[in-house]
């Protein structure tokens, strides 16, 4: 038996409906943890810390520790204090975690955003959300930045990852710095557990993102995004770029681990596949999006993936076919199946359940878990669906300058109601069914769980990709519609879509709003599928009887 499953059984408590896992004794190596990544790094300035996945090319711990430290030194010029933001927009590559660890050496707030999908009025949503000090962007987005920058008449410096005629360079500003200042760098100490660390957008598949606040104690477990014996000494592979909370979990568990990490930006699932076998990956952080792919390529069996020891998965449902096609592509790993989010990061993880499909697994350690009815606010015992409460002293400290989210979000009890329905067996093994706000309201009384209607069409062989959501009618209020994606070549119809549905669902989940092919899905910066578009989309082929 596992040293994680005997903790579990020791550990693990539920008590009038509430799960929890054990609390470990508070302690204050937050205080220092930019100290602890520093120090560590500079222990191992030859082993290689980073790789690009296109070029070959290698960097090794004493290069970026150089390169962290100076852009911590141009931080500290600029007049950049803790309390103060930065922000980062850009895609992965060799020179991304720079100024995220200068801001953790630093105790200023970094905020991560998109590169894609921005527009003038984007950019300046998230200018006044962060206000900025210094923005690092990549030369495709440094010309709108600069232009809303100056439209808004503020004193953000931008500083551009590449070349860029006429802006400022990250070369530029780290080559400028002392180096006897880089030798005599001392990391600022951190005053408060609750003091704002980065801040992290939500995918904005509804509206505007919200601007997610979190503390340096908070950064410090986000480190421990697998555990630690699959990372240290291994080759991480993860293409989640630095919006998105799991690649700044990998990121920050790669420089605390000291381990190699494969860096590439957006490949294809071909892509994916040869960087495993290329490499020799070892762990691997991935989306569902991404397994889902892959039980849709036909020529996976020619790919070695031996190397893989271990892999965490999540991001949003998956079937019971391509949970199990993971097991068979990755036989030597342990898979982990993760439900999380990013007001709190991975809290549940399927490392003590490993044979359960389409399970999330157990609440981690330091946190709590139950089921609430929807109706009454009644908690719920084993295998009775409402919505998931959760509580941990490493979760959301509040939504940035909004009050309203907040107080909505957390109740005074301090637990956060995600919007996400699902139920807990009697392991406490979480299983989610979908979001609450996203349920289609067929004819009021019969609510319809798209996550349900998808997990049935990606079945399908042909179908790569499905979104399903409510089609406004005047007679049944909305009606199940879904868009997808097929594979290259397949000849699949909407109506051979339909009847799959309407042989393997309820009557009520069947497809009456319809099926529309897509030749590219609507995606999220975070990978989503951008249900908002699609219901514009159903809305607009909507008719009146």
């Amino acid at each position: 038996m596992s040293e994680n499953k005997d903790k579990t059984k020791i550990h693990m408590t539920c008590e009038n409906g509430v799960w929890t896992r054990f609390f470990e004794p508070p302690s204050d190596t937050w205080r220092t943890f930019g100290q602890t990544l520093l120090e560590g790094m500079k222990r191992v300035p030859k082993h290689v810390g980073q790789i690009d996945g296109l070029t070959g090319e290698e960097d090794t711990y004493g290069s970026m520790t150089d390169r962290a430290v100076r852009c911590a030194l141009f931080l500290r010029k600029s007049g950049v204090k803790p309390g103060d933001f930065i922000g980062i927009s850009t895609h992965n590559h060799l020179d991304t975690f720079v100024p995220v660890l200068a801001a953790i050496l630093t105790g200023v707030i970094f905020h991560p955003w998109w590169d894609v999908n921005l527009d003038d009025d984007m950019v300046k949503y998230f200018l006044e959300l962060g206000e900025p000090k210094v923005m690092f962007v990549n030369e495709k987005v440094s010309g709108i930045t600069q232009r809303v920058i100056d439209n808004l008449g503020t004193s953000t410096k931008v500083v551009v990852f590449g070349d860029s005629p006429g802006r400022t360079s990250l070369h530029q500003v780290l080559k400028e710095q002392d180096p006897e200042d880089v030798i005599n760098f001392k990391c600022t100490i951190i005053e408060d557990i609750e003091q704002p660390g980065v801040m992290i957008c939500t995918s904005g598949s509804t509206g505007y993102p919200k601007g997610v606040l979190h503390s340096y104690g908070w950064l410090e477990k986000a480190s421990h995004i697998a555990p630690d014996k699959y990372v240290v000494n291994s080759i991480i592979l993860w293409f989640s770029e630095i919006s998105w909370i799991s690649a700044i979990g990998s990121t920050i568990s790669l420089l605390r681990n000291r381990s190699t990490a494969v860096i590439y930006s957006r490949p294809t699932v071909e892509v994916f596949c040869q960087l495993v076998e290329r490499f020799k990956i070892n762990c691997l952080v991935i989306s569902t999006g991404t397994a889902n792919h892959l039980y849709k390529l036909k020529n996976i069996g020619e790919y070695d993936f031996s190397s893989v020891r271990y892999v965490i998965f999540g991001g949003g449902g998956i079937n019971r076919e391509v949970d199990d096609n993971m097991r068979k592509i990755f036989p030597t790993a342990d898979l982990n199946f993760g439900y999380g989010m990013t007001e709190l990061g991975v809290i549940v993880r399927r490392e003590d359940s490993p044979e359960k499909l389409c399970c999330c697994g157990k609440v981690r350690e330091n946190c709590q878990i139950k089921i609430v009815d929807i109706d009454s606010g009644d908690t719920l015992g084993t295998n009775k669906e409402g919505e998931i409460y959760l509580k941990s002293p490493y979760m959301i400290l509040r939504y940035h300058k909004d009050p309203n989210s907040t107080a909505e979000s957390i109740d005074t009890q301090g637990w956060y109601h995600s919007g996400d329905f699902g139920y807990i067996d009697k392991d406490g093994d979480l299983f989610v069914i979908d979001r609450l706000k996203e349920f289609i309201k067929y004819k009021i009384i019969m609510p319809v769980a798209p996550l349900v209607v998808e997990k049935i069409i990606l079945d399908h062989p042909n179908v790569v990709e499905a979104g399903v959501v409510g089609k406004p009618d005047l007679i049944d209020l909305e009606l199940p519609m879904a868009f997808i994606t097929t594979r290259p070549g397949s000849n699949v119809t909407e109506e051979e879509i339909m009847k799959h549905v309407e042989e393997n669902l309820p009557d009520h989940m069947r497809l009456r709003g319809g099926v529309k092919i897509l030749d590219k899905m609507p995606m999220t910066p975070s990978g989503k599928i951008q249900k908002k578009i699609l219901r514009e989309m159903a809305k607009s082929l909507a008719t009146a009887p």
